[in-house]
């Protein structure tokens, strides 16, 4: 993390002393007795250069970078006065990958603002991996929070705690196993709702695990209030992958839970097993069921994929076009410009053009008749079209 103004001044301090004394020995990464010292790491806006601040003009108060859903931040890391050792590496992750998350290039991206991410999260890593009862009670934590009289946007930690306590006394016969898990369980739904605040780690490893340095920014993402952010999905995630295991056992299952965000729009979750060629043996060592079931069946090396449910996908799209199709108002879709809005929000992992033409051909006005124009319709080749987009979406998880 970073050091404190005072802590830097005290070392700036101790640089002067020691170099008036004639003392300063050469910096390594390691010391004399190869004993690995730490080095000093610091994250940086990447665009400006400059170093993103600890605390805000105040030094007290906890500096905090806002993102929109959607939007992407590239970091980067550097070291201050220190290099590092040899067959060292970095490491970026995201505390709660759910509502902001980091891949290996500094490069983060804010899915979602929703209380109900956070909360799915926790009912997911949290309650239903407890052993016998764990699933029937996620069921039924997701029925209290998920319905039309529940706005867990507007409502406030206690009150979410609340909704919870009260959910897990309605079943008496749970009562019993209850009793060992109830406070506990609480208790983690507030850190849950506490960490909305998500940190992105960035960290220098030694080439035997030692963590050598390590920084921190704090990110708060805040609801999209674009048009196209009511129809369209950003992402998808594994939200228990850290509890699973990667080494499993012939003949194991796995149940993985995912979910895609901003989950306020309620899309799917398609699971598959990922191929990236014809000759992949990745379904004769696993499958996976439509509920994210896996099964083992032989010796091997298989990643599971969980991306966008694709008819969800399909009818958020029609919504999505027909919508930029009234606004343009024209007798004609712009698909290059519907393409470039899909690869910016969706995070696509495709050329505009291609998008383009993928788009014409699954999507097509019938007729304009005195100035009045058909909705946009779907071609009979859509659905094949829109599932190969969605596996284009760099945002997909994977755990393998």
């Amino acid at each position: 993390m970073k050091n404190s103004l005072k802590k830097k001044l005290i070392s700036l301090l101790l640089c002067v002393l020691l170099a008036v004394s004639g003392i300063v020995p050469a910096f390594s990464a390691y010391a004399d007795d190869g004993v690995i010292n730490t080095v000093e790491l610091q994250i940086f806006y990447a665009d400006s250069n400059t170093m993103v601040p600890t605390y805000m003009d105040d030094n007290e108060t906890e500096f905090r970078i806002t993102m929109v859903e959607g939007k992407t931040l590239q970091l980067k890391h550097e070291l201050i006065d220190s290099v590092a050792p040899d067959n060292a590496h970095y490491n970026w992750y995201s505390d709660n990958p759910v509502l902001v998350d980091v891949d290996q290039n500094g490069l983060v991206k804010a899915f979602d603002s929703s209380k109900g991410a956070v909360v799915q999260l926790w009912i997911d890593n949290e309650v239903k991996p407890i052993p016998l009862i764990g699933s029937r009670v996620g069921e039924l934590l997701e029925k209290a929070f998920n319905n039309e009289y529940v706005d867990l946007d507007t409502l406030d930690t206690e009150a979410i705690k609340l909704i919870a306590k009260s959910a897990l006394g309605s079943e008496s016969w749970m009562a019993d196993y209850l009793d060992a898990y109830e406070g506990d369980l609480i208790d983690s739904l507030g850190e849950y709702l506490d960490r909305m605040n998500t940190a992105i780690y960035c960290q220098l490893i030694a080439s035997d695990g030692t963590l050598l340095g390590e920084d921190a920014v704090h990110i708060t993402v805040e609801r999209n209030n674009e048009w196209y952010a009511n129809f369209l999905p950003n992402g998808t995630h594994i939200t228990n992958k850290s509890k699973i295991a990667t080494t499993q056992a012939v003949g194991n299952t796995v149940q993985l839970q995912a979910i895609t965000s901003p989950q306020r729009l309620h899309y799917g979750v398609q699971y598959s097993v990922k191929s990236s060629s014809i000759f992949s043996q990745g379904k004769v060592v696993a499958t996976v069921t439509d509920g994210g079931l896996v099964s083992f069946k032989k010796t091997g090396k298989v990643t599971i994929l969980a991306s966008p449910d694709s008819e969800d996908v399909i009818n958020g799209l029609l919504k999505f076009i027909n919508y930029f199709y009234a606004l343009e108002n024209t007798g004609t879709l712009n698909t290059d410009d519907v393409a470039q809005i899909m690869i910016e929000y969706m995070g696509l992992d495709i050329n505009r053009a291609v998008l383009a033409g993928m788009l014409d051909v699954a999507f097509g006005v019938a007729k304009v008749v005195e100035g009045t124009a058909d909705p946009v319709q779907l071609t009979a080749t859509a659905v094949e079209i829109v599932a190969n987009i969605i596996l284009q979406m760099r945002y997909n998880d994977s755990i393998t």
